[in-house]
C-alpha cells in the first residue's frame, strides 16, 4: 500500500511539473515571443520584402559547411553556417590571427562608418608577435546595399613586422610592411621609379582621442628632402581616430599607404618614415623616446 501512495506521488508530482512547464512557456511566449500573438510580435518585422529575397539569394551562394562573419540581423539566414564571428558597428570583424572566416557578409558603410572588408580593419594584436591581416575579394552585392565577400587565401594575408613606437597622445605605431605581392620588406627595400609601393601600417590608440589624425609616410633622400609622400586617414575618412574608442578598448588598426614614386626620381638610396600629425593644425607629435616626430621603418633602393 506505502508503496503504491509513494508511486501514486511522483506520477502527480511529474503531473504537476509538466503542469507547471506548460504555463511558463505559455506565458513566456505570450511576453516576449517575436512571433504571432506574442507581445514582441512586430507585423513589418515578417513581411517579406525585396530586401529578403535579395539577402537570400545572396546568402545562398554561401557553402553550408562554410564560416560565416556576419551582422546580427542576419544570423538566421546564415545558421547552417559556421558563425565564426559577429561583425558589430561600425563593422570591424575581429578575426583572431588563427581564425580566419571564409566569408563576410556585410553592408555598405555609412557615412563616417565602415565595413568589414573595406578596410581599415580592426585587428587583435599579440605581445611580439607580427599583425596579421587577411584580405577578402567582393563575390556579389545587392541593390539594398548587402554584399559579400570571400578570404583570398593565406598567401594573400598581410603579415606586418612590430615596431612598437610610442608617440603623443597615447598612439603608438605597431607595425608596418608590405602585402605579399609588393617587394620584400626589411632593412632595405628594392623599388624603381615610376611604381607604388603597396605599404601597410597599423597604429594603436591606448586612450579616447578627440582629435583627428592623419598618418604619414616620407621618402627623404639624403638631404631629408621629402621626393615622395602619401598622407592619409584610416579607411580615407571613414573611420576617423576620434570614432577609436566609441567601439573598441585601445584599438589597433590597419591600412594601406600606397606610396607612389615619381618617374622623375634619381636613382639611389632613400629613407623610409613613417608619422602622425593633427588633421586640423598639420602640427606633427613627437615620439616618446625623444627620437623625434618620425621613425625610419627602412631604407629603399632606388633603380632605375
Amino acid at each position: 500500500m506505502a508503496l503504491q501512495r509513494m508511486r501514486g506521488w511522483h506520477v502527480r508530482a511529474y503531473q504537476i511539473a509538466l503542469i507547471v512547464l506548460a504555463a511558463s512557456t505559455f506565458v513566456t511566449a505570450r511576453l516576449w515571443s517575436p512571433l504571432p500573438g506574442g507581445k514582441a510580435y512586430a507585423s513589418h518585422t515578417y513581411q517579406v520584402t525585396d530586401a529578403d529575397r535579395a539577402a537570400g539569394t545572396l546568402l545562398a551562394i554561401i557553402p553550408p559547411d562554410a564560416s560565416v562573419a556576419s551582422y546580427g540581423e542576419y544570423a538566421a539566414w546564415v545558421a547552417n553556417r559556421f558563425r565564426l564571428a559577429s561583425i558589430g558597428r561600425p563593422g570591424g570583424s575581429e578575426i583572431w590571427p588563427d581564425k580566419a572566416t571564409e566569408y563576410l557578409v556585410v553592408r555598405v558603410p555609412e557615412p563616417y562608418s565602415i565595413s568589414a572588408p573595406a578596410y581599415p580593419w580592426v585587428v587583435r594584436i599579440q605581445p611580439g608577435a607580427p599583425v596579421w591581416v587577411p584580405r577578402y575579394t567582393l563575390l556579389q552585392k545587392t541593390d539594398q546595399g548587402l554584399s559579400l565577400w570571400k578570404w583570398r587565401g593565406s598567401e594573400y594575408d598581410v603579415i606586418l613586422p612590430r615596431y612598437d613606437i610610442a608617440f603623443e597622445q597615447d598612439l603608438n605605431l605597431v607595425a608596418a610592411g608590405t602585402p605579399p605581392e609588393g617587394p620584400s620588406w626589411g632593412q632595405t627595400i628594392t623599388a624603381t621609379t615610376g611604381n607604388t609601393i603597396p605599404i601597410w601600417m597599423a597604429w594603436q590608440a591606448k586612450s579616447r582621442l578627440n582629435e583627428r589624425m592623419t598618418f604619414s609616410l616620407h621618402l627623404v633622400d639624403a638631404q631629408n628632402n621629402v621626393v615622395a609622400q602619401v598622407d592619409r586617414e584610416m579607411a580615407e575618412g571613414h573611420f576617423p581616430t576620434t570614432l577609436w574608442h566609441s567601439y573598441e578598448t585601445k584599438p589597433t588598426l590597419a591600412d594601406e599607404f600606397p606610396l607612389a614614386l615619381p618617374n622623375s626620381l634619381t636613382p639611389g638610396r632613400y629613407h623610409l618614415l613613417a608619422g602622425v600629425f593633427r588633421t586640423e593644425t598639420v602640427v606633427a607629435l613627437n615620439r616618446l623616446d625623444g627620437g623625434g616626430q618620425w621613425v625610419e621603418l627602412a631604407q629603399v633602393e632606388i633603380l632605375p
